[in-house]
């Protein structure tokens, strides 16, 4: 009994996997990349956060007192990381990791004073509520907490707004 063999199907064969095998290496390799700009990007916004020590002093003084417009730089900050993690940039677990602790109490005080600002203008900020609540679900899942431990006591608030004032 003679077996023949069709070199030219297995040759295209062959063809096939190897460029399957390229197109797997080249995803990886973009998915290494991506989450290395992500790291990067990070690095960068983590910087600029803490380069915005005069900002989050003047935003924690107004929501000691009446929050208003003196808030909106710190609240446009969060509101780009939003966009950036909505996109696909910025990791969820990482932005979790590096701001939530920000992100939910500036939410939290400044809430009444965002919902005044957003019925005159609805895209104002629009994220920013969108990024809080996903932080919420990363923060109750990964600490296995309830809605009412992501309460702020009137301790917490005094704590993180003298942080904020006193840096």
């Amino acid at each position: 009994m003679r077996v023949h063999i069709d070199y030219s199907a297995l040759a295209a064969w062959s063809a096939v996997v190897a460029a399957m095998t390229a197109v797997i290496a080249l995803l990886q390799q973009s998915k290494r990349a991506r989450f290395a700009l992500g790291i990067d990007l990070l690095l960068k916004l983590n910087a600029n956060w803490d380069s915005m020590r005069p900002a989050r002093r003047a935003a924690a003084k107004a929501l000691s007192e009446k929050p208003s417009s003196r808030i909106d730089e710190v609240l446009d900050f969060f509101e780009m990381i939003a966009l950036l993690m909505h996109r696909g940039a910025i990791d969820e677990t990482m932005v979790w990791h590096s701001f939530f602790y920000w992100v939910h109490r500036y939410c939290v005080l400044a809430s009444d004073y965002i919902a005044t600002v957003r019925r005159t203008d609805a895209t104002i900020w629009e994220d920013l509520g969108r990024l809080h609540q996903r932080l919420i679900g990363v923060e109750k899942r990964r600490r296995r907490c309830s809605d009412s431990d992501m309460l702020l006591s009137p301790e917490d608030i005094r704590e993180f707004l003298a942080y904020e004032v006193e840096g």
